[in-house]
């Protein structure tokens, strides 16, 4: 391998390497959106259901 070729190579491997980071943290960043998402529909739901338990005790 030439200094060249090596020197293109390190370049492509840590443009690879970067992009891959990159896509890691969009990923980690849309789980994390959609956990968020979640964690609110789920609260929403149990209180309703709270709500619907309790209201059912009262009358």
């Amino acid at each position: 391998m030439t200094p060249e070729n090596q020197e293109i190579f390190i370049e492509a491997l840590n443009f690879i390497v970067l992009s891959s980071t990159v896509q890691g943290m969009l990923i980690g960043m849309f789980v994390g959106f959609a956990v968020q998402i979640n964690v609110h529909l789920l609260c929403e739901f149990m209180t309703d259901l709270f709500e619907k338990i309790t209201a059912r005790k009262v009358s």
